[in-house]
């Protein structure tokens, strides 16, 4: 156990941050994306309160606005990564809340 533990970065598993800091050789961060969608636990469809996953405001607590476009958020994200961890690898991703159940 103790090899694996050293190998993954001090942690019995595989993770997604130890995999691509091994991969591109630095730490690579993630930029949440909103594509302004429902979901049908919250519109009434299934429910109407939501998971319990997500906070009040669903997970994507930490996207931008939905009312921007993917690029601005993608530029404003990585402009505040820069200035806070000079951040040079990232994904972009839709976080969940505003990306399945759209149109």
């Amino acid at each position: 156990m103790e090899e694996i533990r050293t190998r993954w970065g001090d942690k019995p598993y595989h993770s997604l941050d130890y995999h691509l800091r091994e991969t591109f050789g630095e730490k690579v961060y993630r930029i949440s994306l909103n594509a302004g969608c429902t979901c049908p636990n919250r519109d009434g469809t299934l429910g109407s309160r939501g998971c319990i996953f997500c906070s009040a405001h669903g997970s994507g607590d930490f996207a931008a606005a939905a009312d921007a476009s993917v690029t601005t958020q993608i530029e404003a994200a990585r402009q505040r990564l820069w200035d806070k961890r000079h951040c040079r690898k990232y994904i972009a991703y839709f976080q969940a809340f505003t990306n399945p159940y759209g149109p």
